[in-house]
């Protein structure tokens, strides 16, 4: 589906974000407009993480410009980030694992501006995820890899976001709960037209939800399309969508070196 035309509801410009002297993002530009699930794909250290961390106020750029429904929002601030409507899945998932299912979903509503509702907005969560039914009073610890992504995704929908920014959720999971977590991640978009910016570096999976993908590398944009005109990319294909297709790459890198031999 390409990006229709209108107001996208995140739009980011010429953003750069520094790690000290070293830049991690070199001015890049993308938009997310509602309803859509887009991907941002690529290698370790190509700068998805750190769009993520910009986006949601964990870090603070030089320079560049973020706007929510047409809007600058400032940068640098996660609390009033979070209650524009910005919900951030980080890497690695980070539950409170000391607390029980319910006191980490409730913590998700401590992001809005009213907390009014939250009892409604916990059963929806805990339809969406009948596995956090179960274990409602266990402790976060004592869940698997899967349950605690389904816990930091259910939190982050108790804040009521705009946009949900979810950071590798295939990451540490069998391929079996892969699937499962990005079967949630598309009924959500489907059912409840929740807007999703994706970060995976399992390009194969997220191409099979994200309506729209951009591929970053060094920091920078290097290529944006559709999901099929990404899939129909060389490029992707050889770099990030399987064995067979690296395989195909490595045999023409060797036909290259017998002709410049």
């Amino acid at each position: 589906m390409a990006n229709p035309c209108g107001v996208p509801l995140l739009a980011v410009s010429n953003l750069e974000t520094y790690y000290g002297p070293i830049a991690a993002l070199k001015g890049i530009s993308f938009e997310v407009r509602a309803g859509q699930v887009v991907t941002l794909l690529g290698s370790n250290g190509a700068g998805k993480t750190t769009t993520l961390r910009t986006l949601s106020g964990l870090l603070v750029p030089r320079q560049g410009k973020v706007s929510l429904n047409g809007v600058a929002i400032g940068t640098g601030e996660p609390a009033r980030t979070a209650r524009r409507g910005i919900a951030h899945v980080p890497e690695g998932r980070e539950v409170f694992p000391l607390l029980s299912v319910r006191e980490n979903l409730m913590l998700g509503a401590c992001a809005r501006a009213s907390r009014s509702g939250s009892t409604e907005d916990l059963e929806r969560v805990l339809d969406d995820f009948p596995r956090l039914r179960e274990r409602l009073n266990q402790p976060a610890a004592y869940l698997s890899g899967g349950e605690q992504q389904m816990l930091a995704i259910g939190r982050a929908l108790m804040g009521r976001p705009t946009i949900l920014l979810l950071d590798e959720p295939s990451l540490g999971l069998s391929p079996k709960l892969v699937t499962e977590i990005f079967g949630i991640i598309e009924r959500l978009n489907r059912e409840r037209a929740m807007t999703v910016l994706l970060v995976e570096q399992n390009a194969s999976v997220a191409l099979e939800i994200a309506h729209f993908g951009y591929v970053l590398e060094l920091g920078r944009v290097a290529l944006a399309g559709t999901r099929e005109q990404l899939r129909e990319s060389e490029d992707i294909r050889d770099f990030y969508l399987g064995a067979k297709d690296v395989m195909a790459r490595e045999g023409r890198r060797w036909k290259r070196r017998k002709i410049w031999r």
